[in-house]
């Protein structure tokens, strides 16, 4: 990894989470990379058997993966740094299986987090709920994506198992070994990517099969899952709800409650469209100069999953009044009878409920209609009718433009945090514009040119935009040369990411350092019921509580920007 802080934050977490013995094992392997049994026994000098014991807890709970070429070769270990930034990650995506789905999905959820991969019989053993809920409630998680079917590829390396995809392909389809040209390289790639999703299909195929569980009465007593079914939290698939929460903020913040709520149910709409392909982290080095021409407003037809109008109302919610929020739109009242009104006597209309259901429906459509419209003309351009033919089409999302908007828009709020808003207003300026003179920067920001150079200079010393020098002529004197001042995403980014790892850090040592003050009232409630605690071993307590509860949201909220900025950038391609 490219990053100083990343291990030593992900350290801090494995400790915090597995102790300190898992935490040096990890960080062993976080720092020194790739490793053989043999080369970590040295590095960790610990006993074998425990050493053992403590990989095992890591990789069941997916922290680090294992590799190994042929069943008699040694096996290499290498950290899984997605699992173990999703370290912090866990109270948001316990909370985004309660919104969705209820309690029962959040502590279904939770027990996995708690243990890694665990069986659905052993889940079903700690619940105190009917088998049918709880059949219901895991179909329903395994469907959306939240949980996954945990295979024995689940703990080998993305690098080996493209490895071992490109010698398979290399092996059966091309035995001459010849994959370059313009002919056999997009046949090669194309074939690695039909194998590997292959394998994918393989390993996420779930048998839905009748419980192993005897039945007494005619009903079963336990899951109608198979009860050896191994399963595990799939952070791809949350990372991706995650992002559609963030969205919806966004669209919140722009347009309204109601209109984001619209925009909520098409990002929901379209998650099922999107591969359970992991989101790649995105480094600094991934992004372009800012100044330089952004084709990413192009919608691309054949990259975008579409949604139509009718799938996008089923997904919103039936209290939203979608007849709200854009002036013109009427609460749809129903459609009045074509005949005579004989409701006096006891005589109904047999036709009115259903034209009035019919036109109840149309009048919602239209609503909603108007809400995507809204969303499409916005200057953010958050969502795009598509239309492939004359009578078909849907509605999509650049999801790699919105996340690029995620970043910037984090990026501004940093920047006036740190600097105020008229230095926010002279990056979100320089983003847009690209190279630009002082003079011509001060009169786009309307400002004079001896404020715009002081700011400037601040925001230079704090590595947030860059200064250029060019010449007017080829005399090349200080008095004749041409300044012009860009913003760096690249290291603007990189910066703020090792911020973030860092204060988290600080964050993490310092709840470690509280709970060592503490730890006194911590140990004896854990022995004794509340009860039994005196007044002011109970005050105490609650003190502990809330410094506990102060420190562990704000490493949610920086965890937040790291997600924004890491995980959101890269899109899941549509699903094959």
């Amino acid at each position: 990894m490219g990053s100083k802080q990343l291990p030593i934050l992900c350290t801090h977490l494995v400790s915090s989470s597995l102790g300190d013995m898992a935490s040096k094992v990890f960080g062993i392997l976080a720092t020194h990379g790739r490793l053989s049994l043999k080369i970590l026994i040295r590095h960790a000098k610990l006993h074998t058997s425990d050493l053992r014991k403590v990989l095992s807890v890591l990789i069941n709970s997916g922290l680090v993966l294992c590799y190994s070429e042929v069943e008699d070769s040694p096996a290499y270990f290498s950290v899984n740094w997605d699992h173990a930034v999703g370290l912090a990650r866990y109270p948001a995506i316990i909370k985004l299986a309660q919104s969705r789905h209820g309690d029962t999905a959040a502590q279904v959820v939770t027990i996995i987090l708690k243990e890694g991969h665990v069986s659905v019989g052993d889940i079903f053993d700690e619940f105190e709920t009917t088998p049918s809920d709880f059949d219901r409630t895991m179909r329903e998680l395994l469907r959306c994506g939240i949980i996954k079917k945990v295979s024995p590829r689940s703990f080998v390396p993305p690098q080996d198992l493209q490895a071992l995809a490109e010698e398979t392909v290399i092996a059966t389809e091309f035995p001459d070994g010849k994959i370059t040209g313009k002919v056999k390289a997009p046949r090669y790639q194309q074939a690695v990517g039909a194998l590997k999703r292959k394998w994918q299909d393989e390993d996420t195929e779930v048998d839905y099969g009748p419980s192993k569980r005897t039945k007494i009465n005619g009903s079963s007593n336990g899951p109608g899952l198979p009860e050896d079914l191994e399963v595990s939290v799939n952070f791809a698939r949350c990372s991706i709800g995650l992002r559609s929460q963030r969205l919806k903020q966004l669209a919140s913040r722009y347009l309204g409650q109601v209109t984001a709520s619209v925009y909520e149910a098409l990002l929901r709409s379209l998650e099922s469209k999107l591969s359970d392909e992991p989101l790649a982290p995105v480094l600094a080095a991934d992004f372009k100069d800012e100044d330089e021409e952004d084709g990413g407003k192009d919608f691309i037809v054949q990259d975008l999953p579409t949604s139509p109008l009718q799938e996008v109302c089923q997904h919103v919610p039936a209290h939203v009044p979608v007849w709200t929020g854009i002036e013109g739109l009427q609460k749809p009242q129903g459609a009045e009878s074509d005949g005579e009104d004989f409701s006096a006597i006891g005589i109904k209309s047999e036709k009115s409920d259903d034209r009035a259901s019919f036109d109840e429906r149309r009048a919602r459509e239209s609503n909603i209609e108007q809400h995507l419209l809204m969303l499409q003309e916005h200057c953010k351009r958050f969502c795009k009718r598509q239309r492939l033919q004359p009578d078909t089409g849907g509605w999509a999302v650049d999801f790699a433009a919105m996340a690029k908007e995620l970043m910037h828009d984090e990026v501004d709020k940093v920047v006036c945090r740190r600097y105020g808003r008229v230095q926010m207003r002279l990056t979100r300026l320089l983003r847009q514009r690209g190279r630009s003179e002082e003079k011509h920067i001060a009169k786009l920001a309307l400002l004079s040119v001896k404020e715009v150079s002081k700011f400037l200079e601040t925001l230079y010393d704090q590595g947030i935009v860059d200064s250029q020098e060019m010449p007017r002529d080829s005399s090349r004197l200080l008095s004749h040369n041409l300044y012009f001042w860009y913003f760096n995403q690249r290291r603007v980014q990189g910066q703020l990411l090792e911020d973030t790892y860092k204060a988290m850090s600080n964050t993490l040592s310092r709840l470690n350092f509280e709970r060592e003050e503490y730890s006194d009232i911590i140990t004896k409630a854990e022995r004794v019921d509340n009860d039994k605690l005196n007044t002011a071993e109970k005050a105490k307590l609650a003190e502990w509580r809330r410094v506990e509860n102060e420190l562990m949201t704000q490493v949610e909220k920086m965890d937040g920007v790291v997600a924004v900025l890491r995980d959101f950038g890269n899109t899941a391609l549509l699903a094959e």
